[in-house]
């Protein structure tokens, strides 16, 4: 497993092209690297560009000198030149070749110089007015675009672009569904089809939840560690999970066997940069508030860098999906198939409420929205299980009960 630093310069197509390429180089089993200097080769993203563009893309170039160099994109006969000039054993792949991502870059790092340019027509060197992003489908100014690709200057003789818009009207740009949101698409589809739903609603009073974490949060700090509220609703599901272990268990295929999990794999939505991840922490059961805030950050980090570990994305039992960390305040989450439950969190609001004796008061609310899988979960049970859960909330102390 290699680290990859990918970088993109030129028009928004490259831009594209390299979220693109990001999600076939973690689906091929590497890895994004945070810093060209921590990466095992750097991957270059490019249009055919000129004056600041190009001075910044060849800096980088020459920076990459000392480790596999792969450039991608249009690289007519001129840049193509540039790219040989100061790194003479770079690969070279055109917008063409972007399936080939991950052969290219493994036989890079084995030492071999790779050449997929039959895309990119290098027999014509001029200065088209316009180009249609093939990506994006955006016609855009040429501003020193010194190419034409081959699907550019077809567009153009075919009189399909103009010189006078920047936006092709009316137009429809398809795309292929890949990666990360291909596997995201296949799964949701798969949960809604298969697994009856049903929700349960409950507002969660977070006062004295946010006075703790208030309390606990230096302490916290001086370790190098963030505490937000997801490591109390992480442990109070595993606590609350012993006493209804249906809600920790999957029902096979063919709905004839259930299983029951002794561990407590709790997954927590993360949107990355690759898409949408549900990475999980195992043994929920056997770590500290301070252990999963831990391992919390590290997860978190690694998904919204693109390279989190495949060990972290299996096995998940059960699913919180924090909606509020962006705004949201009810959600109806879909269960994470072959899970039995999952639970969206809305944004803490502060509210008028009615006390036992009449009075109006000011409190923290969040809204708490479960789905379950009405197969083997039915209402009652997850009324009560989420009773018990929220009741290590709005009184954290209880959770003291169950220190080992």
């Amino acid at each position: 497993m290699a680290k990859i630093w990918v970088e993109a310069y030129g028009c928004s197509a490259s831009f594209a092209d390299s979220e693109m390429i990001s999600g076939l180089i973690v689906n091929g089993g590497h890895t994004l690297a945070q810093d060209p200097s921590e990466s095992d080769l750097n991957l270059i993203v490019t249009c055919s560009v000129k004056d600041v563009t190009a001075t910044r893309m060849i800096h980088r170039i020459k920076q990459s000198q000392s480790r596999p160099l792969v450039v991608a994109g249009c690289l007519p006969k001129a840049e193509r030149h540039t790219v040989e000039k100061f790194a003479q054993n770079a690969s070279m792949m055109g917008p063409n070749s972007i399936g080939k991502t991950v052969q290219i870059i493994e036989k890079t790092l084995a030492g071999s110089k790779m050449v997929a340019l039959e895309d990119t027509d290098l027999s014509k060197v001029g200065i088209p007015k316009i180009r249609l992003n093939p990506t994006v489908g955006i016609v855009e100014i040429a501003n020193g675009c010194m190419s034409e690709c081959t699907f550019c200057k077809t567009k153009i003789e075919k009189g399909d672009l103009n010189s006078t818009s920047t936006v092709l009207k009316g137009s429809v740009r398809t795309e292929k569904v890949r990666g990360i949101q291909a596997a995201m698409a296949k799964q949701m589809s798969a949960s809604v089809y298969t697994i009856p739903h049903f929700t349960v609603s409950d507002e969660l009073v977070m006062d004295n939840l946010m006075s703790l974490r208030k309390l606990l949060k230096p302490e916290f700090e001086a370790k190098n560690v963030k505490l937000s509220f997801m490591p109390f609703f992480v442990k109070a599901m595993s606590l609350a999970l012993n006493e209804f272990p249906v809600v920790n268990s999957q029902l096979n295929e063919d709905a004839t066997e259930i299983s029951y999990f002794a561990d407590h794999n709790i997954g927590f939505a993360v949107d990355s940069k690759i898409g949408l991840l549900v990475p999980n922490i195992k043994r929920v059961q056997d770590l500290s508030l301070l252990e999963i805030a831990v391992q919390m950050q590290d997860i978190i980090e690694q998904a919204r860098a693109g390279r989190v570990a495949g060990e972290h994305l299996k096995g998940g039992t059960i699913s919180i999906s924090n909606i509020g960390a962006i705004g949201g305040i009810t959600a109806t989450p879909v269960i994470n198939k072959p899970e039995a439950a999952i639970v969206a969190l809305g944004k803490t609001q502060k509210l008028p409420r009615f006390d036992d004796e009449g009075n109006v008061s000011a409190q923290n609310i969040m809204a708490v929205n479960w789905s379950g899988d009405h197969r083997i979960i039915d209402g009652a049970t997850m009324v009560r299980f989420n009773n018990l859960w929220m009741s290590y909330l709005t009184q954290p102390e209880k959770m003291l009960m169950h220190l080992k």
